[in-house]
């Protein structure tokens, strides 16, 4: 989610904008529905994880589009992130990217030629699911809308999984954003 305010927005360049004209939208609507969207979205992980100092100050002033930010807020949310980002990216014993890499590369010679593939040569991040289908007991089809993901093309992709023994998909997550290409091996 990006913290901005109303002085951020006056800096967006007129490229932005005119790029955003071009494909028949205005900028500002666009941001204000993906900001109400991650909102809703990181809304109960911000309500189950912050410190309940945090809690209430960061639901009222960051669930309204805009709004100008407290400074005292923005301070305590800065020493939140510090810590935050730190047992992300710089503690070596909690470090989630650096566990799941050691993991994955544990297992990559375990995995299909055609997994690995996938996972070195694309990146869906910010992707969106459209759909889901299992086609048989082991073969599910997987949509997704590339629109402002990592990839070169904003089509769609479709991505069809054979002998599939296991998946965590359900209908919630149709219209949920593909974040992290992460890969399990199971049984």
């Amino acid at each position: 989610m990006n913290f901005t305010n109303e002085e951020d927005e006056e800096e967006v360049s007129e490229d932005i904008i005119e790029y955003y004209q071009k494909e028949g939208k205005d900028y500002h609507t666009e941001q204000k529905r993906c900001y109400e969207q991650s909102f809703n979205e990181i809304k109960p992980l911000l309500l189950k994880y912050l410190p309940e100092a945090l809690r209430v100050a960061i639901y009222d002033e960051f669930s309204v589009y805009g709004k100008k930010l407290n400074k005292n807020l923005m301070i305590e949310i800065e020493k939140y992130m510090k810590v935050l980002n730190n047992l992300l990216f710089n503690d070596s014993k909690a470090n989630v990217f650096k566990i799941y890499d050691k993991y994955y590369q544990d297992i990559k010679g375990s995995l299909p030629t055609d997994i690995k593939n996938l996972n070195e040569q694309y990146s869906f991040h910010d992707s969106q699911i459209v759909s889901f289908e299992y086609t048989s007991e082991n073969e599910i089809v997987i949509k997704l809308n590339c629109k402002g993901s990592y990839l070169p093309s904003d089509g769609i992709a479709i991505l069809t999984f054979y002998n599939v023994k296991f998946t965590e998909l359900n209908e919630e997550y149709v219209g949920n954003w593909w974040l992290w290409d992460e890969t399990h091996l199971s049984n």
